[in-house]
């Protein structure tokens, strides 16, 4: 099956990105990079150009068609304007992962500004069930350092198992080298 193009909750809205997202996905993380980095080995001064964005999102835009493939969401914020319409801000990414081991992941971040409004726990459930509807792999997971609480809550309050706790060398400022391993599967 393919990616919808969009889904929403009502308060946060996930669409699909394309390579115009690129200023904004880049200025989001500039803006959060120090949140960032605590957990995220990938943001760095190069994940927040333009051109960096830009060319990594090209072949992932074009993969929404195959269920088999990583599949990346901007996370929005819907508001209403004084003028009786609704802006629609992106404030984080969130996706279903292809590994290069095989395994799929679920994987989401927030902008600084817009942490602890629930937009990461929505985005995770909308792609849990995105990807019960849509995807084919019988298992999925949602990896992160155990002593990151707020990304460890996502999971557990979804439903996924702690399957266990695997030492790794730590590769971002934060981590403790101690990755919780949560997963689903079908049936």
């Amino acid at each position: 099956m393919t990616a919808p193009e969009r889904v929403s909750d009502g308060a946060t809205t996930l669409r699909r990105i394309s390579a115009a997202d690129a200023p904004a996905i880049a200025r989001a993380v500039r803006e959060s990079l120090d949140h960032l980095a605590a957990w995220m080995p990938w943001a760095g001064a190069a994940s927040a150009t333009e051109s960096f964005q830009r060319e990594r999102l090209g072949p992932i835009a074009v993969a929404y068609d195959d269920d088999s493939a990583t599949w990346e969401f901007a996370i929005c914020e819907r508001a209403a304007t004084a003028e009786g319409g609704e802006t629609e801000t992106l404030v984080g990414l969130c996706g279903i992962t292809v590994r290069d081991d095989g395994r799929r992941e679920i994987g989401y971040w927030v902008h600084i500004d817009h942490t602890r409004r629930g937009h990461a726990s929505r985005a995770a459930a909308m792609l849990t069930q995105m990807w019960r509807e849509r995807r084919s792999e019988a298992r999925i997971e949602i990896r992160c350092d155990a002593a990151n609480r707020a990304s460890a809550a996502i999971p557990k309050q979804l439903g996924y198992q702690l399957e266990g706790v695997i030492d790794v060398k730590p590769e971002a400022r934060s981590e403790t080298g101690k990755l919780m391993v949560w997963s689903l599967t079908r049936g």
